[in-house]
């Protein structure tokens, strides 16, 4: 939300670095998102997508974030542009602290920005988005790829 309107449009830079965009980028105007947090603002599910017109940008970057439901006991990161590093993506591991059905509580370091930043872990060469950046704070919290997430987000991906 900005000024408690929905955005217009968004720029999706991959890897920007300041004015520095590495593999372009693309402007979006297609959006989408839940229920629980449009109509209600329920913390629990804020999450949603950026739909891009084609395929420019994956491309371009010829990798992509698989995501999965949250398994226990691994070491989690947070990487996002935070107000305060001034247009420089940053990237901090920790652990989980507590977690229910829809959200999980962690130890990791954030700032103003980092929202909808992906919680993710590595495993080999592959990396598994398993949350969304939502709250921060002491403790921050990220929304759980649950199996509702998991089945909006592939209904997302096919759009």
């Amino acid at each position: 939300f900005v000024n408690s309107d929905w955005v217009e449009k968004v720029e999706v830079a991959p890897g920007a670095i300041g004015s520095y965009l590495p593999y372009d980028s693309q402007i979006s105007t297609r959006f989408r998102s839940v229920e629980g947090w449009v109509d209600y603002g329920e913390k629990e599910y804020d999450h949603g997508a950026v739909i891009l017109e084609d395929d420019y940008l994956f491309n371009k970057i010829g990798a992509h974030f698989g995501y999965e439901n949250y398994l226990n006991n691994k070491t989690i990161q947070v990487s996002g542009y935070p107000d305060d590093k001034f247009g420089t993506q940053w990237k901090c591991n920790g652990k989980v602290t507590s977690e229910n059905n829809f959200m999980i509580d962690y130890d990791v370091d954030s700032e103003s920005g980092n929202s909808g930043s992906p919680i993710f872990y590595s495993t080999g060469s592959n990396i598994y988005a398993i949350g969304v950046h939502s709250f921060g704070k002491c403790p921050n919290s990220w929304i759980k790829v649950n199996d509702s997430v998991h089945q909006r987000w592939n209904e997302w991906s096919k759009l």
